[in-house]
């Protein structure tokens, strides 16, 4: 579930997978079909150490494959992108040419979840950036390269990824081990990048397992993260050592901190 974006009306990246199924041939009937076509569609290459396919074939030719492009086209993308996007976010219309735009150029990246809408791309890696980025998953040849999730500020939540960035930057001063982000206004759009925790120095997947999800497996209570109280935590992470090697001691000293 976790890789499918919540059925909600504004959600961008729900909206744009629709309107990819909707050009398909036979487009899957609303309910279950659809969810589990959207699975197929952009189940892989997302936060986490699953990877879902249609079938063997596909998956195949997705690892077997570098999906490299000139770094020219870094540049080719920027003005376009950001203006649908501000007038989506903003509007949450019916139409659906500014999703066609979107679907072309983003293609089914893999969800991201939270309150606010996010997209997965890959931007050059530099100090600055200036709204280039290739679509998620391709390689820019000859150029230092570098994955992020991109949160896209609502008018509801106004301030909030100043805020954000803010929190970073006294993280990062206090010595804590922060992503790097970028910070950007553009086209009247705000945007936060910040650098996937889940890629090593050269781009490749690391795979990992959220203890919400150790949690949630073990019980049929638990659903999100507000279905643990602190007491209860403590009490799973001293058993998390007959699933994984952790310094049981050391963790529950430092979760409630």
């Amino acid at each position: 579930m976790a890789m499918i974006p919540p059925n909600q009306a504004g959600n961008l990246q729900r909206r744009i997978y629709a309107e990819i199924l909707a050009r398909q041939p036979a487009p899957p009937a609303p309910g279950l079909e659809t969810e589990w076509a959207m699975l197929m569609l952009a189940g892989h290459d997302g936060i986490g150490h699953i990877d879902v396919f249609a079938d063997d074939m596909q998956a195949t030719e997705w690892y077997g494959h570098t999906r490299v492009q000139p770094a020219a086209a870094v540049q080719n993308s920027r003005s376009a992108i950001w203006t649908i996007l501000r007038t989506e976010v903003r509007q949450h219309s019916s139409e659906t040419q500014g999703l066609l735009g979107l679907a072309d150029m983003l293609g089914p990246t893999p969800s991201a979840g939270g309150m606010i809408s996010k997209v997965l791309l890959t931007i050059p890696d530099r100090e600055a950036w200036t709204g280039e980025f290739m679509p998620f998953g391709v390689r820019p040849e000859g150029e230092r390269f570098v994955d992020v999730i991109v949160k896209i500020e609502e008018p509801q939540y106004d301030g909030l990824l100043d805020l954000e960035s803010l929190c970073l930057d006294v993280h990062r001063a206090a010595g804590f081990d922060v992503p790097r982000s970028w910070r950007l206004d553009i086209h009247g759009l705000r945007l936060l990048a910040i650098e996937r925790f889940d890629r090593d120095h050269a781009g490749l997947p690391i795979p990992f397992e959220s203890l919400l999800t150790v949690f949630s497996a073990g019980s049929r209570r638990i659903q999100g993260t507000a279905d643990v109280t602190w007491p209860e935590l403590g009490n799973m992470v001293g058993k998390i050592s007959r699933l994984c090697n952790l310094d049981i001691r050391l963790a529950q000293e430092t979760l409630p901190k």
